[in-house]
């Protein structure tokens, strides 16, 4: 058909894309420049989908269209809906940008002629994952291929995901495809499944994590029993449980921070869960997991990781959507759970290829074990729509369909552009902090300044930058100069508060900064300043800088009972550091 070679060509590139992209010329290595990688691959694979007539009607094209929906009406309400279309910094699974990613390519693979064929590109990408698996092994033995990439402080295998978790979710996938080449009478990709497997499984492991091993194993189990005869199912079962049950009990000796980790985990529960009944229907907003937990955790979650931490994800998918996108946005992620069932089982009735359906059946199936413990990685989900994609059956129809090429094209091509504008940014902060680690403060402000310009919605570069701007103003010796920096940065929190009203930190800013610059000279503010911080604690009742600055203003104004309660809860704070 038209297009077949160069639609096989961008598929295969988005795959390898997922499990081996990333660019250290900015400060996000990873996430970012994967996001505008996929996007330009999608966008490629739609463009050669452009002059084909005919498309497939799939099990989750209705799930799909009811989870644009929940996205859209949950941005609509969301208090914070940059973070809804954008996602986290560096992560961007759960924004709308990465959904609609994830909708086009696995609408791509769909309409291609790769479902008909699905292990070419199944072992593309065991291939790509292969090569990730070996460039994450040689890091483990200190050769580290690129400039600029951090290496983890615990020794845990990071790979060309910057972190052994996301890793780990990656690697997972292709343990059933492996087993499925394993298997393959063709003597060179039995040999891929055996060689492949072997390094996956090595890089795996040395990853630790227990999530991904437990998502691995629940793969494997579930790829065996769809294609080995009945009575051999129990043996399979019985060994892999076991050998699970070993490797997470490994894990406590290999990790001393399990146990701690299990601990902050069900303390994230408890206070994302809190906050489900604020928002039942719509949720809060897309991703916005992090202002959920620091103005919900409890004292067991700040026992465990301490007053100042907090988390951007909530560690289980059904919990996620709950709280972010309420219950309208959990059943639209249900039915499309329900939809990749029908899917998958689908393929599995087509004999040509049930080892292969049974392949991704358990790689999907160890992804869903993953998700209940550990946030899903962007990459991830793009390399489960394509293998969601590799399951679609039917003739194709001749139709034309062009509104819907034009809305994935243009969706692809959009989220590209949103890649490019992120990096660019994020190429800017890099530069900001380079220049201070050097001692150039010139440059190094008018970086952080132009990061800011560029991104003004991305709160990591406002505190640094105003984090920075402050300690040069109080470096300064000319009082003039000084009381200007410190305006700048009281400016910059007014303007973040203005565009992501949702957060406590430009209320913290506005707040710390106009107290500061009254030490200074500047008039007296506590107008201004009291409101500021009692919005951010608010957001984050449970911040010790923040219960301090308040408690100050306070004493300050001969507030004694709002200072006595001040100073009771930042003592049950910090007890529990």
């Amino acid at each position: 058909m038209n297009g077949a070679r160069p639609l096989r060509w961008a598929l295969g590139a988005c795959a390898a894309a997922a499990l081996l992209f990333f660019w250290t010329g900015q400060s996000d290595a990873y996430g970012s420049p994967r996001l505008a990688a996929l996007a330009l691959t999608a966008a490629l694979a739609w463009s050669a989908l452009w002059t084909r007539p005919g498309w497939r009607r799939t099990p989750l094209d209705a799930p799909l269209a009811g989870c644009l929906a929940a996205y859209l009406a949950s941005i609509a309400v969301s208090a914070d809906p940059f973070l809804g279309v954008v996602g986290m910094y560096s992560l961007h699974t759960y924004g709308l940008a990465g959904f609609a990613l994830c909708a086009a390519v696995y609408l791509a693979c769909a309409w291609s002629d790769e479902p008909d064929q699905p292990d070419r590109l199944l072992l593309s990408a065991l291939w790509a994952a292969s090569a990730s698996a070996v460039y994450g092994l040689l890091q483990k033995l200190g050769l580290e291929l690129f400039a600029g990439v951090r290496a983890s402080g615990s020794g845990r295998l990071i790979g060309p995901q910057g972190d052994p978790v996301p890793f780990g979710a990656c690697l997972l996938l292709f343990i059933p495809v492996a087993a499925h080449f394993w298997r393959d009478p063709a003597p060179s990709r039995r040999a891929a499944g055996r060689v492949g497997g072997a390094l996956v499984a090595a890089a795996l492991a040395l990853t630790v994590s227990r999530g991904a091993w437990l998502g691995a194993a629940a793969g494997l189990a579930v790829y065996l029993w769809l294609v080995s005869p009945a009575v051999s199912r129990r043996r399979w079962l019985l060994a892999i449980a076991l050998g699970a049950a070993g490797a997470v009990a490994a894990a406590a000796l290999l990790r001393p921070t399990a146990k701690a980790s299990d601990s902050a985990r069900l303390a994230l529960w408890e206070s994302v869960a809190r906050s489900v009944p604020r928002h039942p229907w719509l949720g809060e907003g897309p991703d916005t997991v992090q202002s959920i937990v620091r103005r919900e955790r409890t004292d067991a979650f700040i026992r465990a990781l301490g007053p100042s931490k907090t988390q951007v994800s909530a560690h289980n998918d059904l919990l996620q959507i709950a709280a972010t996108m309420g219950l309208a946005g959990l059943a639209a992620y249900l039915w499309l759970l329900l939809g990749a069932w029908r899917c998958v089982s689908a393929a599995l009735k087509d004999g040509r290829h049930r080892s292969s359906a049974a392949a991704i059946a358990g790689s999907l199936a160890g992804l869903f074990v993953q998700a209940k413990v550990n946030p899903v990685p962007l990459e991830a989900m793009v390399l489960a729509a394509l293998f969601l994609g590799l399951c679609a059956r039917g003739a194709p129809r001749p139709a034309r369909v062009l509104p819907l090429k034009l809305a994935a094209g243009g969706a692809c091509a959009a989220v590209f552009v949103l890649g490019l504008w992120l990096c660019r940014a994020d190429r800017q902060f890099l530069r900001a902090r380079s220049y201070e680690a050097a001692g150039r403060p010139a440059p190094a402000l008018k970086a952080y300044r132009a990061a800011v310009s560029l991104n003004p919605y991305e709160f990591h570069y406002r505190l640094n930058a105003a984090r920075y701007t402050v300690s040069l103003a109080v470096a300064n010796p000319n009082a003039e100069v000084r009381l200007a920096l410190i305006e700048e940065a009281v400016e910059s929190g007014r303007e973040g508060v203005r565009r992501r009203p949702a957060l406590a930190d430009g209320f913290a800013m506005l707040g710390s900064y106009l107290l500061l610059a009254g030490a200074h000279g500047a008039p007296p503010r506590l107008d201004e300043a009291a409101p500021a911080l009692d919005s951010a604690l608010e957001r984050d009742p449970s911040l010790p800088a923040l219960l301090e600055n308040r408690m100050k203003l306070a004493q300050a104004v001969g507030d004694a009972p709002r200072a006595e309660a001040l100073r009771a809860r930042l003592e049950v704070v910090t007890a529990n550091r």
